[in-house]
């Protein structure tokens, strides 16, 4: 069986099809057409497709691996992936084979894939290959971020008696994985899936994402968005977290997946308006406006951190209640963080007494605490 071509698992996102068809087309299943060539970099089949850059970069904890990254730009000068080849003794004696592969990650900075060299298969500790169910275990291992396998060192990974013997060169791998970790591994390969593990979100990843800190400006930011691809997406908003001065350009892109059916996405917008980013009235209005009924308690929340929270973004929310857009919950939770300012606004104040009008008993009693604690004139 051939396991030349080993597609990444995204954990919990889904990837353009357009571009798993692009990528499909350039990196074709024929190992041999998609190892880079040591002067130029992988060669496009076709040059409107986009072009290699190599990225000089040497890791002196790893100086067995090529001493490049190559990463591939679309037309649209949209990073598509990166990818390295590295060669890794990957165990404490030399009873295991060193792995020599390809790993890819995306445009975005994530694990995307391995690439496997001809007649370089991955091999477990008793010399057999990987079947393709153990690939398929390793890559849904590599597409995990959160790895249990990220807070341990190798010394962690085998029972003590087998370290013992392995110290004094004998081979003693069979068995020798802690049955804890069967569940994160893949069984007889644990120190293949550890190396791995390392290598993809170790020093060759923080390059990755630092040359897409450089080269992101505006306009890159601009079209990541528009790709309204997850990836892409995620790794905006991160970087606008990391990068404020363009938050005033760009916080209505974030905003506006804080309505994603997609909840993961969802959070990850609303999170990123932390009480330091909502600061900016034209922030504050513009998310109680553009966000959906459902979101708006989220929205409430947040605000209720803010001081001396404008009257306007208060008549906002209790004109949404007058149309429907706030339920009785949300309007609870106004009132709650209204202040005597805020009632002593004339307009805020004849809202409310239309409110008394409601039809829900509820409503009309905690409309009319609220109006009970507007100071006399």
């Amino acid at each position: 069986m051939n396991f030349n071509f080993l597609m990444g698992q995204k954990h919990k996102r889904l990837k353009g099809l357009l571009w798993k068809i692009v990528i499909l087309l350039i990196f074709p299943v024929a190992t041999a057409q998609i190892v880079p060539n040591s002067k130029n970099g992988f060669k496009p089949r076709n040059s409107k497709d986009g072009k290699y850059i190599t990225h000089p970069y040497i890791d002196n904890e790893d100086p067995l691996s090529d001493s490049n990254i190559v990463e591939f730009r679309d037309a649209n000068n949209i990073s598509r992936y990166f990818t390295r080849r590295i060669r890794k003794p990957v165990c404490l004696s030399q009873v295991c084979q060193p792995i020599s592969l390809y790993i890819v990650w995306d445009g975005s900075g994530n694990f995307q894939k391995l690439k496997l060299i001809k007649n370089k298969p991955l091999s477990k500790t008793d010399h057999t290959e990987f079947t393709q169910k153990e690939y398929l275990k390793l890559n849904s291992i590599l597409s995990d971020e959160h790895s249990i396998l990220k807070n341990l060192q190798k010394e962690d990974l085998i029972l003590e008696d087998n370290r013992n013997l392995l110290e004094k060169g004998i081979d003693a791998y069979s068995g020798a994985t802690k049955p804890s970790l069967y569940e994160y591994v893949v069984r007889d390969a644990v120190y293949t899936c550890y190396t791995l593990w390392h290598t993809v979100y170790g020093p060759t990843r923080q390059r990755i994402l630092q040359i897409l800190d450089e080269k992101a400006d505006s306009e890159y930011l601009r079209t990541i968005f528009n790709e309204q691809d997850i990836d892409y997406t995620f790794w905006g908003i991160d970087f606008l977290e990391r990068h404020p001065k363009y938050q005033n350009g760009f916080y209505k892109e974030v905003a506006q997946y804080i309505n994603s059916k997609n909840d993961e996405l969802s959070q990850k917008a609303l999170d990123y308006f932390s009480p330091n980013r909502l600061t900016e009235l034209e922030v504050q209005k513009y998310l109680v406006t553009k966000c959906k009924k459902e979101k708006q308690l989220d929205i409430i929340w947040k605000l209720a951190s803010i001081e001396n929270l404008d009257s306007s973004v208060i008549l906002i929310l209790l004109e949404k209640y007058n149309v429907g857009g706030i339920d009785v919950t949300d309007l609870g939770y106004v009132y709650k963080m209204m202040t005597k300012e805020h009632l002593a606004n004339d307009k805020i104040n004849l809202i409310m007494r239309n409110i008394l009008n409601d039809d829900n008993r509820y409503v009309r009693n905690i409309t009319m605490e609220c109006l009970d604690k507007i100071p006399e004139k």
